[in-house]
């Protein structure tokens, strides 16, 4: 591991020659679940407070992307010591495997929370949230946003007016 700066703190991630061995350490455990052109990306952080890690499997063609979030947080832990870096990276990376392994063994229909949910592995609390992104549809979607303009569409909602930044008085009518 490698030491690096993340929000003025001092943290460790993985050098780029660890992150490759386990990337393709992942790739190669889970290649029979693996579509043409997909991979498994992963990294971590570990600081005194907290052990972060990250797997992400991803289509070439940016039409899907799985992140499962796995975290051990020192506060979490209650009156236990929190665990050494490299058992709670270990577990937390053990978790975010299983993880990925029911959704391949649920056809791809696992779906996961975008909020932290708690779990106990190995008389540890691991923090885990998982979404199903796909980069393709949300590229076009912001493109077609960014051709709207919200100020001159006088269709739009009052709600969505508010969520564009339109001022509007209690009557509905454009403060502009």
């Amino acid at each position: 591991m490698k030491e690096t700066n993340a929000g003025g703190r001092r943290v460790e991630t993985f050098s780029s020659d660890e992150r490759r061995r386990i990337e393709n350490a992942m790739n190669f455990r889970f290649n029979a679940y693996l579509k043409p052109g997909e991979k498994i990306s992963v990294d971590a952080e570990v600081d005194d407070e907290y052990i972060y890690t990250e797997l992400s499997l991803e289509a070439a063609d940016d039409s899907f992307r799985l992140e499962l979030e796995a975290a051990v947080l020192a506060a979490d832990q209650g009156a236990e010591t929190f665990p050494r870096p490299g058992d709670a990276l270990d577990q937390a990376f053990e978790f975010l495997k299983l993880r990925l392994y029911e959704f391949f063994q649920s056809n791809r229909t696992e779906r996961f929370h975008i909020d932290w949910r708690h779990y106990t592995v190995n008389q540890t609390a691991v923090r885990f949230r998982g979404q199903m992104r796909k980069p393709e549809l949300e590229s076009q979607a912001d493109e077609l946003l960014d051709d709207v303009d919200f100020d001159e569409d006088p269709g739009l909602s009052q709600g969505a007016q508010l969520e564009a930044g339109v001022d509007i008085d209690d009557e509905g009518e454009d403060l502009q």
